[in-house]
């Protein structure tokens, strides 16, 4: 049995013709032994991850990879739990959802989608939660207000979102400005959106003994990937901390979700954060 958040590592390859690895979740009900379910939403302009998986996989295609990982788990002993999903970010929520059903906590599910039928799993989530969930289409003109569903939401329940990192990002301010612990909120990624003012930095890697530039649009763990210089990853999306080295100069643009305030002080996520000036030194 797979517990809700849990995550597979799937082999493909981009269409620049590189071996690579994405992270999916997996969406199959908990309480199933037999399936690991997930979905994934071809990106036509994307790296080419998902283009490869609508491509590439077919039933009865022998996928070797390792057993599923977790970075996004429901916490223990809840007494009500608020759920929120953007898009394919139902992905990961939906599980929870069953999960929590399936062992009677109070929760609800707000899913946030362009339209009906971009809403992955929503005739299954309408027929088994009713009630619980509550759908918004943007095409049909509806919102989801989270400024009113987290201000009507007990200081006591506990907040779970996956979905676009402008609702992420929303959630945790609107969540620390009413006063919500900051461990109350846990939230995960499928992505990270560049920002309008993310500019360009150099990177002096110490024990390597080489200067690599990062563009505005590169992540630095894509420019030591494509220079050869081995770093450890995993999520690629600032969750697991499994990239984090130690930040020996300059100051940091932490985008992870993993470090603590006190590990930002000397550590660094390449993955997903930035320089917050022009140059950075890290241990690699």
């Amino acid at each position: 049995m797979v517990a809700a958040g849990a995550h597979l590592a799937l082999p493909v390859i981009l269409a620049n013709g590189k071996a690579a690895v994405r992270h999916y979740s997996i969406a199959s009900n908990p309480a199933r032994r037999d399936i690991y379910e997930i979905a994934v939403l071809h990106e036509a302009q994307g790296a080419g991850g998902s283009g490869f998986v609508h491509g590439a996989y077919q039933i009865g295609t022998v996928i070797h990879c390792d057993l599923p990982k977790q970075y996004f788990s429901l916490r223990d002993g809840s007494k009500a739990a608020l759920l929120i999903a953007g898009g394919i970010g139902i992905t990961a929520i939906k599980p929870m959802a069953q999960r929590l059903k399936a062992q009677g906590t109070a929760f609800q599910l707000h899913y946030a989608a362009s339209n009906r039928q971009h809403m992955a799993y929503g005739d299954r989530l309408r027929r088994d939660l009713g009630e619980q969930v509550l759908c918004y289409f943007s095409d049909q003109g509806q919102r989801l207000d989270l400024e009113t569903l987290l201000t009507n939401t007990a200081r006591d329940t506990d907040i779970y979102v996956c979905g676009p990192t402008r609702m992420l990002e929303q959630v945790q301010s609107i969540a620390a400005r009413l006063g919500f612990a900051k461990d109350r909120v846990h939230v995960e990624a499928f992505g990270v959106a560049p920002k309008a003012n993310d500019r360009a930095f150099r990177v002096t890697l110490h024990r390597s003994q080489k200067t690599i530039e990062v563009a505005a649009d590169q992540s630095v763990l894509q420019v030591l990937d494509a220079a050869n210089i081995p770093a450890a990853s995993a999520c690629g999306t600032g969750q697991c901390g499994t990239c984090a080295v130690k930040l020996l100069a300059g100051a940091a643009d932490h985008r992870d979700q993993v470090l603590s305030e006190a590990q930002k002080e000397g550590m660094f996520c390449p993955c997903v954060s930035r320089a917050a000036d022009s140059h950075i030194t890290l241990d690699l």
